[in-house]
């Protein structure tokens, strides 16, 4: 019998160390109502394609604000590009060799499926620009807002400065925020390979503030109020 040592190779690691999973820390749940959470989480589905990010997190969205009592069945990934009857979205999302979407594709649809669906409410498109601590304190308001259940945010960011790997942009709805740890609980659609992650602030801003490659525009988030 002739035996073989074999040496295990350690894969590089999925996160940079500033990240934690939710599943290892989910302390914030018991001192704060965590409202977009909670109207997110029944809905939370993973991207069908390599390039559906900002597809899946539009069908989250708008089935979240809909609610699980709408008469209507929920929306599904496959439904909404004929539902915001765009080519583009079709052409940018449909393969995993499409292009993917921009911010300002992403919102425009959200606005066009809340007018078809009846739901009343409005859409913000912030761009980020710059890392600064004014975008950084707009940002922190809008994620204390969703944590009452004012509004909803998908997040659009670059993907190595917020997990320290993946040279792409990547949406996300932004599910919670712990002003205390002033970090952001990201629901990341691309759920073959993530789970939802906790992650600085700064670390998030910084993804966004890279300009996106989709029609070369700035990336940032987007707001959903209904």
């Amino acid at each position: 019998m002739v035996a073989y040592a074999i040496d295990a190779i350690a894969p590089p690691p999925k996160y940079a160390d500033w990240v934690s999973l939710l599943a290892e820390d989910n302390k914030h749940f018991r001192r704060s109502p965590a409202a977009a959470y909670w109207r997110l989480a029944p809905h939370y589905v993973g991207q069908g394609t390599e390039t559906a990010c900002g597809l899946a997190s539009t069908t989250i969205l708008v089935n979240a604000l809909r609610g699980g009592r709408a008469e209507e069945s929920m929306l599904t990934q496959k439904a909404v590009p004929d539902a915001v009857d765009d080519a583009a979205w079709r052409e940018g999302v449909g393969t995993d060799e499409g292009n993917g979407l921009s911010g300002r594709m992403v919102a425009e649809a959200l606005a066009r499926l809340l007018l078809r669906y009846g739901v009343a409410g409005a859409v913000h498109h912030e761009k980020v620009t710059a890392a600064d601590a004014a975008t950084a304190g707009r940002l922190r308001a809008a994620l204390a807002g969703a944590e009452t259940g004012d509004h909803l945010i998908t997040g659009h960011y670059y993907m190595a400065e917020v997990l320290g790997a993946g040279d792409y942009g990547h949406f996300s709805p932004l599910g919670a925020y712990d002003a205390g740890s002033d970090r952001v609980l990201v629901l990341d659609v691309y759920r073959v390979t993530f789970e939802p992650y906790w992650v600085p602030l700064e670390r998030l801003l910084a993804g966004m503030a890279v300009l996106g490659k989709v029609e070369s525009a700035p990336r940032g988030w987007i707001e959903v109020r209904a």
